[in-house]
């Protein structure tokens, strides 16, 4: 199992520009494309897309795809084994980049989510019946927070590192574990 890439203070800063955080996300839904591809979805020119393509690439978001494309046409994806930014990175950068950072980046999810949503009843049967929002509250320590993140991902791993089954279709999974309001000091 190929460990995620983990992106550091310099990486998220790449994700300062929207247009490079939009680019993130239609590359993951698609699975692949290339800057000609996204220059037409995103109504950009394919030179800007592909320039934003290789910030990304270069800070690890996304990586070309191998054997295929030319010289001038590079293809490129999400990592099989996907990116994580540990939240204390956020909070290490300058208070006005993280908040361009953040607000693009939710506001994006959120775009993406209302259209999931919107869509799901033209889903058929069995893809309407499987998809699924839950939101719930308990208490924990931040140890115990810990772990049941990492539980979480050991799931979203086991079936992002095997070979997809016949009928297998692209999904979107997020998890995001947050304490409400300020932990007090003995948590940590």
């Amino acid at each position: 199992m190929t460990e995620p890439r983990r992106i550091d203070t310099q990486g998220l800063k790449a994700l300062a520009h929207p247009l490079r955080v939009k680019i993130l996300d239609l590359v993951s839904d698609l699975g692949e494309a290339t800057a000609t591809v996204l220059a037409e979805r995103l109504g950009e020119s394919s030179g800007a897309t592909s320039y934003h393509l290789r910030q990304l690439g270069q800070h690890g978001f996304i990586e070309e795809v191998p054997d295929r494309g030319t010289a001038r046409e590079r293809w490129w994806r999400v990592p099989k084994s996907g990116w994580e930014t540990p939240a204390r990175v956020v909070g290490d950068l300058p208070a006005a980049a993280a908040g361009i950072i953040t607000h693009s980046m939710v506001e994006g999810h959120a775009e993406r989510l209302q259209q999931m949503l919107d869509a799901v009843g033209d889903l058929p049967a069995p893809w309407s019946g499987a998809v699924g929002w839950r939101r719930g509250y308990t208490e924990l320590t931040a140890d115990e927070m810990h772990r049941m993140r990492d539980e979480v991902y050991a799931v979203l791993d086991r079936y992002r590192n095997r070979e997809p089954h016949p009928g297998s279709h692209r999904v979107s999974i997020e998890f995001i574990g947050f304490p409400i309001g300020v932990p007090v000091a003995d948590d940590e």
